[in-house]
């Protein structure tokens, strides 16, 4: 404990006479006519003093270097007894209580003083709100400015900003709002903090448009904005995608304001270029911090770097991590994780790849999961899957270890490579890594295997006929063991994926049996897909079951594969025109027919369909 008792100290009677070790034994001698000095103890009430000056000091330390239990101990030994002798004391302990997040008991002792007789002031009231605010305690700070109007003390500015601020830290913008309609009908007038809370609170809620109009009041009023409201009017700026005005705010800062821009406003501005990939904006600001203004950071190159690579310039990337070389920063992953994004947006995979390489020799920070995930989107839109194991791979033996994101990435970029295999091994091994498979899962998985060829192969015989491919037979086996239910894509990758082998029986069963006795739509690319199959294997009457299967299902027809058929009877494309012709057509279809009556000399044809067409579309 911070409070210690002295020991007792060694008393001896007062007044007695003490021989001295000078005299010679056996003589007599005087003895000293003033007594010796003994010390002695402090008297009770001077404990007492010392243990509440003590008390006092533990309390006045400061915001830091004092824990939550030990001031919850310090305040309960000055309340029990009551010691609090004025509002003063009060305040100290009830503002200690609000620094360390205590704010039940800064409401309780507040009004325990009163039952003592001690009124707190606005001071005491003002310090508990804030209590509230870091624990987003909006309700009880709301009742407690009630209770100040009704029984005293009357709000200032001061505690009415607190309210606000505790509505805003909670979310609460709409409460701010009326508790600023509240100062003003009280005839409280709001100052710049007051706007300041409230544009962060309405910032903070997306409602950027009252922010704004918030930031044109306060002028209007004659308050003149500071660093705190230009930084939040700039972040209110980036969510409502308006860079420009976001430039406009910081340029009227320095010229209008008179203000410095410190680096966290530069930084916000920055961050409020990157909804417009603004990169040679982003370049001009950075120019400006290095001739005059404050020396940018890493978090104010991170942004520039992010805006980079919306604009996917990766030139421009590399340039600001260089800079942050020069300015000896200590590079973040951040800043790295933006350029290698930059490098995946600019389908530059191998820089992507170099500056992975780089983290992992210890030239930069340890690269996180969403930097290896980016390199693995690089790798996959390249179709470079033998590097995207490796990575993967590494992430495994050095960390970070991967997520679903990351093993996606790595199993489209096998999909994109036709290596169906290697897919495959990683939708099994995803419960090693202690992930669990989702439908983008095994859409990558059933597409590498339709993308392999290796559907013939994976072919079993079985009694009632040919079964399902590997990847089909995985996607419904193995989903229902993952629990996962395939969707409208999963079955249209493997419908697509019958076509090249010409299985278009498994194309038809797919659609017409196994999708029918699922939870599953059909949707107009299943048909397309199956349409696909049987123009492959010209099987043209079950083209025509497919179109009117489609109109019994009121599904639109893709316009490329409505008549684009080698039909061995041009009548029954006329017939199939006419069984789609109450869905929506276009100039494709229109075209596609025509075209499809121009290949077999069928010109009258062609003029009738074009006149049914027009009638039907008024557009074409």
């Amino acid at each position: 404990m911070l409070l210690a008792t002295a020991g007792p100290w060694p008393v001896l009677p007062h007044g007695r006479n003490v021989q001295t070790s000078l005299s010679p034994p056996g003589t007599r001698t005087a003895m000293l006519s003033c007594p010796a000095t003994i010390p002695r103890g402090p008297s009770a009430s001077q404990q007492q003093q010392e243990r509440r000056a003590q008390l006092w000091q533990s309390l006045s330390r400061g915001k830091k270097g004092i824990k939550r239990e030990e001031i919850l101990s310090v305040v309960a030994r000055l309340t029990d007894p009551w010691q609090l002798k004025h509002d003063k004391e009060l305040t100290m302990a009830v503002g200690a209580l609000a620094r360390c997040k205590a704010w039940e008991h800064s409401l309780s002792l507040l009004l325990e003083a009163q039952g003592h007789r001690l009124d707190p002031n606005v001071f005491a009231c003002s310090a508990a709100i804030s209590g509230c605010e870091k624990c987003k305690q909006w309700e009880p700070a709301l009742r407690l400015l009630e209770g100040m109007w009704r029984d005293g003390p009357p709000p200032d500015a001061a505690v009415y900003n607190a309210v606000v601020s505790t509505c805003a830290a909670a979310g609460q913008w709409e409460r701010a709002l009326e508790v600023q309609a509240q100062m003003e009908s009280r005839r409280v007038d709001p100052n710049l903090v007051s706007f300041n809370a409230l544009i962060g609170a309405c910032r903070s809620a997306g409602r950027w448009e009252r922010a704004l109009a918030l930031g044109s009041e306060l002028r209007r009023r004659g308050l003149a904005p500071d660093q705190v409201t230009y930084t939040a009017l700039i972040i209110a700026c980036r969510e409502a995608g308006r860079w420009e005005l976001a430039l406009s705010l910081l340029g009227e800062a320095k010229l209008e304001g008179g203000l410095r821009p410190d680096v966290v406003l530069f930084g916000a501005t920055l961050a409020a270029l990157e909804p417009g990939a603004a990169w040679e904006q982003a370049v001009e600001l950075v120019a400006q911090m290095l001739t005059g203004g404050p020396r940018p950071n890493s978090a104010c190159l991170g942004a520039a770097v992010a805006v980079c690579r919306a604009a996917a310039n990766w030139e421009a990337a590399l340039e600001f991590l260089e800079l942050s070389r020069r300015l000896d920063l200590e590079p973040s992953v951040r800043l790295f994780s933006a350029v290698v994004g930059a490098c995946r947006e600019a389908q530059l995979w191998p820089m992507a790849l170099l500056l992975l390489t780089e983290m992992r020799s210890g030239q930069g920070p340890a690269p996180d999961v969403i930097t290896c995930s980016d390199v693995l989107i690089s790798l996959q839109r390249a179709g470079e899957w033998e590097r995207a194991l490796g990575v993967l791979q590494g992430m495994l033996d050095f960390g970070p270890a991967p997520d679903l994101v990351s093993v996606n990435a790595a199993m489209a970029a096998c999909e994109a490579g036709r290596e169906w295999l290697p897919a495959l091994q990683l939708l099994q091994g995803l419960g090693a890594w202690s992930l669990s498979a989702d439908v983008v899962s095994l859409n990558s998985a059933v597409s590498a295997c339709g993308r392999g060829l290796q559907w013939a192969a994976a072919l079993q015989v079985v009694a009632s006929g040919r079964s399902w491919s590997r990847a089909l037979d995985m996607l419904l086996q193995g989903a229902g063991l993952l629990r996962i239910l395939p969707d409208v894509i999963s079955f249209n990758t493997a419908i697509g994926a019958c076509a090249p082998e010409g299985l278009w029986q498994n194309s038809l069963a797919i659609l017409l049996d196994e999708m029918r006795h699922r939870p599953v739509i059909p949707d107009v690319v299943s048909f397309n897909a199956a349409l696909g199959s049987c123009e492959v294997a010209l099987q043209w009457e079950w083209t025509v079951v497919l179109l009117h299967e489609m109109e019994v299902q009121r599904r639109r027809p893709s316009l490329e594969n409505l008549l684009d058929h080698d039909f061995q009877e041009i009548d029954s494309a006329a017939d199939s025109f006419g069984d789609v012709a109450n869905m929506e057509v276009n100039t494709v279809t229109a075209i596609t027919a025509i075209s499809a009556y121009g290949r077999s000399q069928q010109w009258w044809r062609a003029l009738d369909l074009l006149a049914e067409a027009k009638r039907l579309t008024p557009r074409l």
